[in-house]
């Protein structure tokens, strides 16, 4: 350790070792530090920060909060006061900038979390770990604006959808030549291929309502959504709501609706309804990219679509 800034940590023992060093994206003035004496038994965390070009320092976490020797530390790029700390017992999770600390547990083992990045474009969190590979955390902007909002502020909230990000509706298809493999080969969790939608209640004693609503405020899909009293994410298909096929058996009140076909590309409104509660958000849904789209057809096919449903429900 430079003996210019030794002897400036409180309570780290002398010659721990030096983790991670993390400078700030917000201050040039401001860096974080991590510290680990765990090869001496010692299995409290250090993890410090300086906000004036380390002439001091001041220890961020304790082993109240955060149980385990510290191992990495990210600070998101958006919203200073989220950060994530990574230990040799899993993740942790502050959103007002290290006051206080909760595990992340959900997805996600106790295991050592040596490294953490955000991807600047896909805003998802990249977990290094040692023994279980690389773990990503999809889309953490729903956290950032919970932080960015105060966990007081929503706690208030009986219900509240976070802000949507576009969805492509892509199209599909089989790995050739790896059908049926059974268990002849590992394939890992992917991120789906549908909208995600976050949004968080107060009130798990009732199913959460979502509609989705074309330009016109048509409903298109229903879903009923049985949710905790925490954040929440579901997923999308971009399906819309179906009809009772001949044979088949009536829909009954706070089922879902049969899956329809997809909707096309444009922009909707998601509406989350909970007893009197309302809380909505708009979603772009786009067409797959890589292949040219004939929206007059697509539009014509819809309509026939419609049309033969119309004559079936009849």
């Amino acid at each position: 350790m430079c003996s210019h800034i030794a002897g400036k940590f409180k309570d780290l023992p002398d010659n721990a070792w030096v983790q991670q060093i993390k400078a700030s994206t917000y201050d040039a003035g401001t860096a974080f530090v991590v510290f680990d004496d765990h090869r001496r038994d010692n299995w409290t965390p250090y993890v410090y920060r300086t906000t004036n070009y380390g002439r001091s320092w001041q220890r961020i976490v304790n082993e109240e909060d955060v149980f385990g020797f510290a191992l990495s530390f990210v600070q998101d790029p958006v919203e200073p006061n989220l950060m994530f700390l990574g230990t040799e017992t899993g993740l942790y999770v502050s959103m007002d900038g290290s006051k206080s600390w909760a595990k992340w547990s959900h997805g996600f083992p106790t295991v050592p979390t040596m490294d953490l990045a955000i991807h600047p474009r896909e805003h998802d969190l990249i977990i290094g770990t040692f023994g279980r590979s690389i773990w990503i955390l999809d889309d953490i902007r729903p956290i950032r604006e919970a932080a960015t909002m105060g966990t007081d502020e929503l706690s208030e909230k009986p219900l509240h959808v976070f802000e949507i990000p576009d969805a492509t509706n892509a199209i599909i298809g089989p790995y050739r030549g790896y059908r049926s493999t059974g268990h002849g080969m590992f394939f890992g969790e992917n991120k789906p291929f549908s909208a995600s939608i976050t949004f968080y209640t107060s009130n798990k004693e009732e199913d959460v309502k979502m509609e989705v609503l074309n330009s016109e405020m048509e409903v298109v899909r229903t879903k009923f959504i049985e949710a905790d009293s925490a954040l929440n994410r579901i997923y999308w298909g971009f399906e819309s709501d179906g009809i009772r096929m001949p044979g088949s058996g009536k829909v009954k009140e706070g089922d879902n609706p049969p899956r329809g076909y997809d909707v096309v590309p444009g922009t909707y409104t998601v509406r989350m309804s909970q007893g009197e509660e309302v809380s909505e958000q708009t979603i772009n849904v786009l067409a797959d990219q890589r292949v040219e789209w004939d929206m007059a057809a697509l539009a014509e096919k819809q309509a026939f679509i419609e049309d033969a449903n119309s004559t079936i429900s009849e």
